[in-house]
């Protein structure tokens, strides 16, 4: 099933936080302030926890260089210093913002209008390495939504606009995160593994928002009492993002859905290898010596070029398919055309698969 619906909803999902504002405003006063100390806790909470229990792991699983992902991390929070710079995205987590209030809301409309189409950059990306690491980006950037979107809302009153018409501006200016969407997506069929680029550009950017923009807000606030309550609010955000777990999920690969998987364990370093996905037929490995553990290979549709096969062979056109009884039931499938997510591991004569995932297409 593909992820792109699930991509449009999350968007629309997010517009619709706009709308709260004209809700939340008609609230007491002193009673809105308080729910939006706990709501900046809360999603303080959520930024923190989607970054280090879902993003940051993911990273880190599907990167072949740990070490340029955590460089992108890096960029990705000064990306986002450079932006609220030069596009003065900062928002507002309160009721009255004087560092917002400009002559007009022109300005605040741009800024959000930017800061949104980040939004619909950040959760395609996300979905695309995997539907679970999209659906708690989303939940996220909703909980960072609520607050910011009364404080813009507010903004675009104390601007001169009518409730209707700031109420308009604001939904308007929250529907360009379609347009980050639509740019992931047709980035994708011309760069290969963009989402894999832009997974920890995200999580900088979630680092840098929790670090600069929400957690001094919470500063502000210096009883103990409120203390404690922003404490509990943020714990209750890391465990909501906790509850959306990626275990025992599989990864979506164009819509195909997973037969079976295993990764045989041959006391080779994986932190090494990089996983990819190749289309073949299973075939019969001709005269298998005794000591190799497999019978089968995946005669590729295309020959793959390794370049680090110490041999200087220019293509390899074969894989062999390593599996033990029980797991994957090769000959039950030879001579089918199937896909297979192949681990390949580096630093040896030539590559091999040393894990598969049969898929079905």
């Amino acid at each position: 099933m593909s992820v792109i619906p699930s991509i449009f909803i999350s968007i629309l999902l997010v517009s619709a936080i706009s709308l709260a504002g004209v809700t939340l405003l008609s609230l007491h006063e002193a009673f809105l302030k308080r729910i939006l100390l706990w709501l900046v806790s809360f999603s303080t909470g959520a930024l923190l926890g989607n970054v280090f229990l879902h993003l940051l792991p993911e990273m880190v699983e599907s990167s072949a260089d740990v070490h340029r992902s955590l460089l992108l991390v890096l960029a990705g929070m000064l990306l986002s210093f450079i932006v609220e710079k030069f596009i003065h995205w900062r928002h507002c987590h309160a009721i009255h913002c004087d560092s917002h209030v400009h002559p007009v809301g022109i300005m605040m409309l741009i800024g959000d209008g930017a800061h949104n189409v980040l939004d619909g950059i950040l959760i395609a990306s996300t979905y695309l390495v995997d539907p679970a690491l999209g659906v708690a980006t989303t939940i996220a950037i909703i909980l960072h939504e609520i607050p910011q979107e009364i404080g813009d809302f507010g903004i675009l009153l104390h601007s001169g606009y009518s409730r209707g018409r700031a109420l308009f501006l604001n939904f308007a200016s929250a529907l360009t995160a379609f347009l980050g969407a639509a740019f992931v997506l047709a980035l994708r069929t011309r760069v290969e593994g963009i989402e894999l680029i832009l997974l920890p550009i995200t999580a900088g950017n979630f680092l840098y928002i929790a670090g600069s923009d929400l957690i001094p807000e919470l500063h502000k606030e210096s009883r103990v009492r409120d203390a404690l309550s922003q404490l509990l609010c943020m714990l209750l955000g890391i465990a909501l993002l906790w509850t959306v777990s990626g275990e025992g999920h599989g990864h979506a690969h164009d819509g195909v859905l997973e037969e079976d998987v295993h990764y045989e364990e041959q006391g080779h370093d994986h932190a090494h290898g990089e996983i990819r996905v190749f289309s073949g037929v299973i075939a019969p490995m001709e005269r298998p010596a005794p000591d190799i553990e497999y019978d089968y290979k995946l005669l590729l549709d295309e020959p793959y070029h390794d370049p680090l096969d110490a041999y200087g062979r220019e293509s390899t056109p074969e894989f062999p398919l390593i599996s033990e009884e029980g797991d994957i039931d090769f000959k039950e499938h030879l001579g089918e055309r199937v896909s297979v997510v192949g681990v390949l591991e580096w630093g040896y004569a030539e590559s091999r698969v040393i894990g598969v995932m049969l898929l079905r297409e």
